[in-house]
């Protein structure tokens, strides 16, 4: 599987799931894994999910970062958002032009346990739970009660 789509809230655990991909693929099945996260590109969260002009520039930084690295025997994990279901499928056509796997990983948590968690990690906690409320309300899933579609 050379391409897998992490996707989810921030802290909702998908650095932590990535690692543990990474050590499975490299011990297990001797792959080589490439990483691409908000923090490989040192972007600063906080300030450029704030902002939607900054946030289209990191997506295209990030999808093209993908484009890049992405080939038919390497591993590749893109450990971001991801939320938006126009950018998976800009990412899927990727994969595709590729002729390589992939898959959507969905790592989801109640919403009141993201500003939780945001409360006890950050001062200023007012402007993150803001922006974790603008995020949540441009969060596009993707699936409804009778359909899912990526």
């Amino acid at each position: 599987m050379p391409f897998i789509l992490m996707c989810g809230f921030p802290s909702s655990g998908k650095t932590k799931r990535t690692e543990e991909l990474k050590v499975y693929f490299e011990s297990k099945l001797s792959k080589t894994v490439h990483i691409i996260s908000d923090d490989s590109l040192k972007i600063n969260k906080n300030e450029v999910y704030a902002d939607s002009k900054k946030e289209k520039d990191v997506r295209g930084n990030l999808k093209s970062s993908v484009q890049r690295i992405l080939n038919k025997d390497d591993v590749v994990i893109l450990d971001s958002l991801n939320y938006i279901k126009g950018f998976r499928y800009e990412l899927y056509c990727v994969t595709k032009a590729c002729q390589t796997p992939h898959c959507v990983t969905v790592l989801s948590c109640n919403f009141r346990f993201f500003v939780i968690l945001a409360r006890t990690k950050h001062q200023n906690t007012t402007e993150i739970v803001q922006n974790l409320t603008s995020i949540h309300k441009k969060y596009n899933y993707g699936c409804s009660e009778d359909k899912c579609s990526w």
